[in-house]
């Protein structure tokens, strides 16, 4: 499923229209924390394209923050579970 153009447009708001890693104008991506992998949409259906889980990264090749995102701004499954229990309206646990 792909980012819906509102959703795509906050990020890009959000981020400034920059990088959000080097600060950079060019060749920006919005670009999932947490993969959009089948597992985790299937286990995390509301956070996978929320706020929560998307970055603006360049592409640049001098930079290259969006290859190198993997190890800077990845989410723990736990982290990944309370925002989808955010996004759904529950409270957590006690």
């Amino acid at each position: 499923m792909a980012i819906s153009p509102e959703t795509y447009e906050a990020v890009m708001i959000r981020a400034g229209y920059c990088c959000e890693r080097c600060g950079s104008t060019n060749n920006l991506n919005v670009h999932h924390r947490k993969p959009d992998h089948k597992n985790y949409r299937e286990k995390w259906p509301l956070f996978i394209d929320s706020l929560d889980n998307l970055i603006v990264l360049c592409g640049l090749l001098s930079n290259n923050c969006h290859g190198s995102y993997k190890h800077l701004y990845s989410i723990t499954d736990l982290e990944a579970e309370e925002f989808e229990r955010k996004l759904n309206g529950e409270h957590e646990p006690m």
